[in-house]
């Protein structure tokens, strides 16, 4: 197949989810922005489609962790604040 390279784009899922930024053919790729329906944000690097590298995701509730993931997943180094504003590391 041809590989049509970067661009810059949005992805509004079928469950009301929507990604906006760099992408690779169809997939996120290198950095963009995640809102799940519920209204969580994650915004930083992509790689295959997955959250991977640096990035910083808030819940509604008005919690947040910013710092490293790994295939998707929270993974390394990180801060999570909580929704009282408490910071654990």
């Amino acid at each position: 197949g041809t590989n049509p390279g970067f661009r810059v784009g949005e992805i509004r899922l079928s469950n009301r989810d929507i990604y906006f930024g760099t992408l690779l053919g169809n997939t996120p790729e290198g950095s963009g922005r995640y809102v799940w329906s519920d209204g969580c944000t994650y915004d930083g690097e992509w790689r295959r489609g997955m959250r991977h590298g640096q990035g910083k995701t808030m819940w509604p509730s008005g919690a947040t962790y910013e710092g490293e993931y790994s295939g998707g997943y929270i993974y390394g180094e990180g801060t999570y604040t909580g929704s009282d504003n408490i910071v654990y590391k």
